[in-house]
């Protein structure tokens, strides 16, 4: 299975890519999500998911690897936000904390940190929020050539980041995105 988990549509997919970008895709690949899926399938511990949609959020989650790596690579500051539940695969990752650094380090060779609260910091934010996350589905689509259509909402309508869909984001080395301020309380108040 592990094999299958790691190849699995995200071969299929590859549109566009520069040979620079060779050692980064096989990075990508060769990362052992496994022990992501089966937490995912899990229930109790995980999301209940069937396999089939633990593989293919997976396959989804390794696009967003590539394009924060490939973000890194070309100091491209302007964040990538994931799309329905590849947040929740890298949420699941994240909590494996060994693991995470690992593969953290081997892909980025740095720790990639997740910033929970872009969005959330008033009405300047939210936009900006919602226009990272339509940048980055032209990422995916400039790419890739496709993603889940359950995965975000329906093409050709106006991208709204609502519920879970536009949940957290990259921090990247972008002032707009990484300060210190977090949203509190008085904010509701």
């Amino acid at each position: 299975m592990q094999a299958f988990c790691r190849g699995y549509f995200f071969q299929l997919s590859w549109r566009v890519f520069m040979e620079k970008d060779v050692l980064l895709k096989q990075k990508v690949e060769g990362l052992d999500l496994e022990p992501i899926v089966v937490k995912l399938m899990d229930p109790v511990e995980g999301k209940g998911w069937s396999l089939e949609k633990a593989l293919a959020t997976t396959s989804e989650y390794r696009k967003f690897l590539f394009l924060v790596g490939l973000a890194m690579q070309t100091n491209d500051s302007e964040p990538v936000v994931p799309w329905g539940g590849v947040d929740e695969v890298w949420h699941t990752h994240i909590l494996d904390t060994e693991k995470y650094h690992q593969d953290c380090e081997q892909l980025f060779g740095r720790f990639l940190h997740h910033f929970p609260y872009y969005g959330m910091r008033g009405e300047t934010d939210r936009n900006n929020l919602v226009d990272s996350a339509r940048r980055t589905l032209e990422k995916v689509l400039m790419h890739f050539g496709e993603f889940l259509d359950d995965m975000v909402p329906q093409r050709g309508m106006p991208l709204t980041c609502t519920g879970k869909w536009c949940g957290g984001t990259l921090v990247t080395d972008n002032a707009k995105i990484r300060s210190t301020e977090r949203p509190h309380l008085a904010q509701f108040g």
